[in-house]
């Protein structure tokens, strides 16, 4: 029964022109996945190809949209936060003074993701940051690829304090191995907006991210606001 079944997907995809959606045709048939359609958009002056996947639910199993795969996948939620799923891990940040969590989920949020065709993640190191103290859920990201991964996303190793500003730098400088070899990557949209929506929706949180990382950062340093506002000038807020 099995054989004939993938018998019949393999008869449908060769009746059907071009090799993109034929290899998603064939996804389709045999995973029962969403299909994809391949867009281009422009976002903050940069052109983007992306994979777009219409889907109503705020979260979904990687599985549902990817398949069965074993990529780095760096997420974009559309309220502004930014996350890392791998090996059916997922590690969330969040501003300073809270700690990350690392839950076994390969849950994703509604949202851009960045599919990153790389496996060499460490879990043991990962599950590390669980309950770690970091600045912002992106600049937590960026340390967890590179800590458990040796990846670098953008043009710094340091890494982003905004979604917004590390989506960007993604888009433009891609993503680098420890050595400075580019790591190829997919732009995947899945939810029932726009890519162009849901990028600026990240934007819209971004000034509020930036400010409340350094307005608690001067709080905790020193017991004051006043400190925030050098921080402010710091982070190119103000």
């Amino acid at each position: 029964m099995q054989k004939a079944f993938v018998l019949i997907a393999i008869f449908i995809v060769m009746l059907t022109p071009g090799p993109v959606r034929a290899v998603n045709l064939c996804q389709d048939v045999l995973f029962d996945i969403p299909g994809f359609q391949i867009k281009e958009a422009v976002l903050n002056n940069l052109p983007v190809s992306f994979r777009a996947v219409p889907y109503n639910s705020r979260m979904y199993k990687a599985e549902q949209i990817l398949g069965n795969t074993q990529d780095v996948l760096l997420g974009f939620s559309e309220y502004g936060h930014a996350y890392v799923v791998a090996n059916k891990l997922r590690l969330d940040g969040d501003i300073i003074g809270r700690q990350t969590q690392v839950r076994a989920t390969d849950l994703l949020d509604a949202g851009i993701i960045i599919r990153i065709h790389s496996t060499a993640i460490d879990r043991v190191k990962l599950k590390a940051f669980n309950d770690k103290n970091g600045l912002s859920c992106s600049k937590t990201a960026c340390k967890a690829l590179a800590k458990t991964a040796g990846l670098y996303v953008g043009g710094s190793r340091t890494g982003y304090f905004s979604p917004y500003k590390m989506l960007n730098s993604i888009l433009k400088n891609g993503i680098k191995d420890e050595d400075g070899n580019k790591v190829p990557f997919d732009v995947y949209y899945v939810g029932n907006k726009s890519l162009n929506e849901s990028a600026a929706l990240l934007e819209k949180s971004d000034a509020r991210i930036t400010k409340e990382i350094a307005v608690k950062g001067g709080v905790i340093l020193t017991g004051t606001s006043v400190t925030a506002v050098t921080l402010l000038y710091a982070l190119g807020v103000l």
